[in-house]
């Protein structure tokens, strides 16, 4: 059950994180969308919370339901202008921003989640693995945040190789993450003794 539930989570990040689109004649066809790794991360939290004294699990689900929400009106506010070609009532940026914010949320309480859990399970590893991974994701994610406000202030000239490396080095801190949740999913599925952890 627990190991079901890190992989579910891992799958989701790994099809949010990555985008294939595929062109054809009535248009652009994404391969992997995010609405399906959404799911998954919404099952394994669910299978996780229900199974584990860690509520951080618990607390996973809200922002990864209110991010497929985001996706969903997204997708149907885009087919909407397109079809009646008439101007969105929120601005794009204001998406992007909320879709920000709830990733990190979303992330932080998967990473806080998994620490307890490696914690109980005496993988002192594992620990300082999630505590590293959280901070270094916080912090690229709120300079990303802060970048993309500041790029209609100072212009994308000067902004533009910071964005690009904090694009990249999330896109390899989210692979950690989900290195580390498969790593996870291998743990023993009961807690270790005390005696266990002081050894």
């Amino acid at each position: 059950m627990y190991a079901r539930g890190f992989r579910l989570i891992a799958f989701g990040l790994l099809l949010v994180l990555f985008d294939i689109h595929v062109f054809l004649n009535n248009g652009e066809v994404d391969i992997l969308p995010d609405w399906i790794g959404y799911l998954l991360i919404i099952s394994g939290s669910v299978a996780l919370s229900q199974s584990l004294s860690v509520n951080y699990f618990s607390r996973a689900k809200m922002p990864a339901v209110l991010l497929l929400a985001v996706y969903l009106f997204q997708v149907f506010s885009k087919n909407t202008i397109e079809m009646n070609e008439t101007p969105s009532f929120l601005p794009i940026g204001l998406f992007s921003i909320i879709t920000s914010i709830l990733s990190i949320f979303l992330v932080y309480y998967i990473l806080k989640g998994t620490e307890q859990y490696a914690l109980e399970r005496g993988n002192s590893s594992l620990v300082l693995a999630a505590k590293r991974d959280r901070t270094v994701y916080l912090i690229i994610n709120i300079v990303i945040l802060f970048s993309t406000q500041l790029v209609f202030v100072i212009g994308s000239s000067l902004l533009a190789p910071i964005m690009f490396l904090s694009v990249i080095s999330n896109i390899v801190i989210m692979l950690f993450i989900i290195y580390l949740l498969f790593s996870a999913a291998k743990l023993p599925q009961q807690p270790a003794s005390n005696s266990d952890c002081e050894s």
